[in-house]
């Protein structure tokens, strides 16, 4: 994968008025298990490819056949291992205790198969999300059909997308954003990645007591590699 995503610039000066986009998915209210945090991201991601294509219609119709296809792209396929999904929930486990007791001394680890085992557990997001990590850099990869805009423009279409993101962790909080992002292999409009760097795809984290209280007790989250390090605050 390139990791220079790099964008041309754009004709359009002004931002246009943006039509409402659709919800995202509900995530559960009861206590949460521990990979529904995982899929928060990856369900935001898919959101932040709607707030795309909404603000493409918005602004001028005929860039829908630019950044749109009338092809879902195929995502890769997920192998999975029961096995290692066991492992993974038995070491979360561990670590997150270890966390709240203040034992934790070594950082947990989550790689992009990790994340794409968890995502392919989730029926509303296998066949439109997969996440990659490389050389310290997180990338998303996403397809949706856009029938559900409703929009006459957009029936039979897909927006198939790529996006670079951008994780900080400070004083306990954490914030997501899309630092790049190409539709249909082309970078978006300026305008249209200024709006969405300016949304925290993590936000929905910060509803849960449970969650703001869990990251607050880790002193760094790091992309580093082809892995994210969730690292415990140093016990006194």
């Amino acid at each position: 994968m390139n990791d220079n995503m790099s964008m041309p610039s754009v004709t359009a000066e002004a931002e246009p008025p943006v039509i409402p986009p659709p919800a995202p998915p509900s995530m559960p209210t009861r206590r949460r298990h521990w990979w529904v945090y995982a899929l928060c991201g990856a369900g935001a991601l898919v959101f932040a490819g709607l707030l795309v294509v909404v603000a493409l219609v918005g602004y001028w119709k005929s860039l829908v056949r630019n950044y749109t296809s009338p092809s879902a792209q195929t995502m890769p396929v997920v192998l999975a291992s029961p096995t290692g999904l066991e492992e993974l929930v038995r070491s979360w486990t561990e670590f997150r205790l270890g966390v709240e007791d203040g034992t934790a001394t070594q950082p947990f680890q989550l790689t992009a198969d990790d994340l794409n085992q968890l995502i392919a557990m989730n029926p509303k997001l296998k066949a439109h999300a997969r996440l990659t990590i490389t050389n310290g850099q997180v990338f998303g990869q996403f397809t949706l059909p856009l029938d559900q805009v409703k929009q006459r423009e957009l029936k039979g279409r897909y927006l198939n997308g790529l996006a670079r993101l951008g994780l900080q962790f400070q004083d306990g909080w954490l914030t997501v954003n899309v630092v790049e992002l190409k539709a249909n292999g082309k970078p978006v409009p300026k305008w249209i990645l200024r709006k969405l760097g300016r949304e925290n795809l993590a936000k929905d984290l910060d509803k849960s007591q449970e969650t703001v209280g869990f990251l607050q007790k880790l002193d760094r989250i790091d992309v580093e590699g082809d892995r994210i390090l969730l690292k415990p605050l140093a016990k006194n």
